[in-house]
């Protein structure tokens, strides 16, 4: 789904079958709002799968998802996502990526396994932090329904091999390209599955790529992390430019979720401010979900850039409660701009949403529901996928003071 004109024009057609691959690499392909089933598309060894409209979580094509399931060693059945992406963070022999920093970017592919029996929103991953705290207290260890990572398929590649795979006739298949940010307190591993699950539950054909910097992993290690994600502006800055340079007219749309904030925000600002009418050709939606930044300091430097761009949107909540510490505590002395409540964040020209009334799953901290909740991720679906703005989305209220969005249950 190319969105250069602004919206979509209906279903992908269908190429030939290709059953040499085990592995179904699934994005959705293109569809218009009204469209609830949308036709499956397979170019060479990577196969695009619709699986469900945004309102369902049960597959719709169910002859076309069990001819290209793949099992694992316990009769799981799994589909993939080919995440692309590119990392500053300093490489460890034979165990991947760690909380190191690099003066110089790496880059590869990865195949992220979707359970095929779960709801959407769902994240369950053994490397995260949550699963980790969730053992502690249960004492049970599940064998069954984890996000995981196809081991056998990871690609290193160089920036040209990059560059080249975004632009291949295959990438291009895929539509739009997603740029996903993560936050604070993620491994390496865990953003890569968490861009993966997102972009499986968008519903949406579009190449998902990942950005990610060096978060330590460690929930005590927020001041550190604070300062790799300043240090982390300059690669993404660059690594941004590069993509934009080769995207063959597709849109670059931009997820960066709570501390990610901090590295996107000043650097879609300066590029917008640099060359207007550049960016408006290069890029889609910038998306800041529970952006840990500070609120007012947005407001005196960045808010005009996005103001005047015009496709900002802000996911905001008053019940998260990883950005009320943020903001109360001796880590930062201003309140963050995803958090609502009385002072929410609120811009005639910016959709700042209040998502709080939204359900998540595993929603401890609040501070997720732009990939744990169905109704998030299905208002996101027709922000990217039809480009509407949030007075034309279904569900969504006006706020009377301030005067920002609310999301309806």
């Amino acid at each position: 789904m190319i969105l250069t004109s602004g919206c979509s024009s209906g279903p992908a057609s269908t190429t030939a079958t290709d059953t040499s691959s085990d592995v179904a690499y699934v994005t959705l392909p293109t569809k218009s709002v009204s469209e609830p089933i949308a036709e499956h598309v397979l170019a060479e060894k990577v196969a695009y799968v619709s699986l469900h409209s945004p309102n369902e979580v049960t597959p719709i094509n169910d002859h076309v998802v069990k001819s290209n399931e793949f099992k694992d060693i316990n009769g799981d059945s799994y589909y993939g996502v080919k995440v692309l992406y590119g990392t500053n963070r300093a490489p460890i022999k034979n165990l991947g990526f760690g909380g190191g920093i690099s003066n110089s970017m790496s880059y590869g592919s990865e195949i992220v396994l979707i359970p095929k029996n779960r709801k959407r929103g769902e994240f369950r991953d053994k490397d995260s932090f949550f699963h980790k705290l969730k053992l502690i207290f249960s004492g049970d260890e599940e064998s069954t329904g984890f996000i995981k990572l196809d081991s056998g398929k990871t690609e290193v590649l160089s920036e040209d091999q990059l560059i080249e795979n975004l632009s291949s006739q295959n990438s291009i298949a895929y539509g739009d390209i997603l740029i996903f940010v993560h936050g604070f307190n993620v491994g390496f591993y865990e953003a890569v599955k968490r861009t993966g699950q997102v972009v499986y539950d968008l519903d949406l054909n579009v190449q998902p790529v990942l950005f990610s910097w060096p978060s330590q992993a460690d929930p005590t290690k927020y001041v550190p992390d604070n300062r790799l994600a300043g240090e982390s502006v300059r690669a993404f800055r660059e690594f941004v430019q590069r993509i934009s340079m080769t995207s063959n007219g597709r849109k670059i749309h931009v997820l960066a979720h709570s501390m990610g904030s901090q590295i996107v925000i000043p650097v879609m600002a300066e590029l917008y401010s640099k060359n207007p009418a550049q960016f408006n050709n290069n890029f889609g939606n910038i998306i800041l979900a529970a952006p840990d930044f500070d609120r007012d300091y947005f407001r005196r430097e960045y808010s005009p850039s996005f103001e005047n761009y015009g496709r900002a949107t802000i996911y905001m909540s008053s019940d998260d409660r990883a950005l009320s510490i943020s903001s109360s505590s001796h880590l930062n002395d201003g309140q963050r701009l995803g958090f609502s409540g009385k002072e929410g964040f609120a811009s005639p020209k910016i959709d700042a949403v209040d998502i709080t009334q939204a359900v998540g799953i595993d929603n401890m901290l609040g501070h997720s529901r732009y990939g744990n909740s169905s109704r998030v991720l299905n208002d996101m679906h027709y922000l990217i996928g039809s480009a509407l703005r949030a007075n034309q989305r279904f569900g969504i209220d006006l706020n009377d003071n301030p005067t920002y969005w609310i999301l309806t249950p």
